[in-house]
């Protein structure tokens, strides 16, 4: 029987801010963060709320990831984290989304995300 493909999960920064661990739940399926969930969360680094809290932790646990990376796709278990930093409008999503907002770009790379891999299962986790 061939092994059966492993899911994708495009993270939205309002998972993080609510569990800075999140990254730890996923077994081996991999995990995409586009570049404007980290820009989300350096917006909320500063003060003493627990979701400033989730931020600065969740930014550590990247940058303990980062320490032993190639390049910006890091080894969580089986699955792989993959930081997504180029942003092109996908033509589809920009025809419905025409505001350039952090939700819009997060919903249209988890869009071009499942255009690249069509035969997974690409998950937006909001």
């Amino acid at each position: 029987m061939p092994k059966k493909k492993n899911k994708i999960f495009v993270l939205d920064t309002n998972v993080i801010l609510h569990d800075s661990t999140c990254i730890k739940n996923f077994d081996d399926n991999d995990i995409v963060i586009p570049i404007s969930v980290l820009e989300e969360l350096d917006q909320f680094k500063r003060g003493n709320e627990q979701i400033h809290f989730n931020a600065r932790e969740f930014l550590r646990q990247l940058d303990d990831f980062s320490i032993n990376s190639v390049n910006s796709e890091y080894d969580n278990h089986n699955g792989k984290i993959r930081i997504v930093v180029n942003h092109n409008w996908h033509p589809n999503v920009k025809e419905v989304f025409n505001e350039d907002s952090a939700d819009n770009r997060i919903i249209n790379c988890a869009y071009k995300i499942q255009n690249e891999n069509p035969k997974r299962t690409v998950v937006l986790v909001s």
